[in-house]
């Protein structure tokens, strides 16, 4: 009878033990996937055998959010791989969200220096908040390349605007790109109650609208905060609010930004 000595047993399942947690660390399935942050890059290995990788996200309702994945430089003359998205709402990866998807080469995730693959990228408006599930999927054949996954929001933020004591607040949109977007306008007072219901508009292509306080339903003599969303890629919507008073010519210029207060797109005024 073989009897293995207890450290030899001991060490034989702690091995056993660290290779089933580093494979379940591995993000190749829905229940492994990786927690991605938003405005931060991931990057993960595809080919022939690793077919897919998965990422978890949390997103929120009345915003707006570009998800991209494409390769990084890869050797010169070698095609590179195709990469395609799914969004799931659900934690098992089996119940589809509905992005729409940006076909346009000039978005973030640009193509590689070789020139012969654009990022596999969607635009999503989550209706309810919580934690959705990210498969990126390749398209390559026996090619192994690193892909980057990159989760941006896309929705913009003005601090104020009001129709109060001979104030009015003209809310400016310019559309930084050739194809007609659809901007949704929400006004939130100081507790994130909405005021109103808000306006959806149509954006012409490169074209600047305008609004008020009170078109996007405002009431007389609040303040409220302006969440613009879009369904449109990253800078591809800009935007301005002029608190105006006509008697005294008094005004005050909120730009809209997203989150890490950057601007996108050019400035409109």
């Amino acid at each position: 009878m073989n009897i293995k000595p207890l450290s030899t047993i001991a060490g034989g399942l702690a091995l056993s033990l660290l290779l089933t947690s580093a494979a379940a660390a591995d993000n190749i399935t829905p229940s492994t996937a990786r927690t991605i942050s938003i405005n931060s890059m991931a990057q993960n290995t595809l080919s022939n055998v690793r077919t897919e990788v998965w990422y978890r996200v949390r997103l929120f309702a009345n915003r707006s959010y570009q998800i991209s994945a494409w390769p990084v430089d890869h050797e010169q003359g070698v095609l590179a791989p195709q990469v395609i998205l799914g969004l799931f709402s659900d934690d098992f990866g089996m119940v589809p969200a509905s992005p729409v998807t940006v076909t346009t080469g000039d978005l973030e995730g640009s193509p590689n220096n070789n020139g012969d693959t654009l990022p596999s990228t969607a635009v999503f408006l989550p209706m309810t908040t919580g934690v959705y599930k990210i498969r990126v999927q390749g398209l390559m054949g026996a090619v192994s390349a690193s892909i980057n996954v990159l989760v941006r929001e896309t929705t913009l933020f003005s601090p104020w605007t009001s129709k109060a004591a001979g104030f009015e607040g003209f809310i400016e949109i310019h559309n930084n790109t050739s194809a007609a977007l659809s901007v949704t306008l929400k006004g939130f007072d100081s507790l994130g109650n909405l005021q109103g219901a808000g306006l959806t508009v149509n954006a012409p292509p490169n074209a600047t609208i305008f609004q008020t306080a009170a078109s996007i339903g405002v009431p007389i003599n609040v303040f409220a905060g302006v969440v613009l969303t879009h369904n449109g890629a990253f800078g591809a919507v800009s935007g301005n609010i002029t608190t105006l008073n006509g008697a005294n010519g008094l005004s005050f210029d909120s730009p809209f930004t997203p989150r890490d207060g950057s601007l996108q797109g050019y400035p409109v005024r």
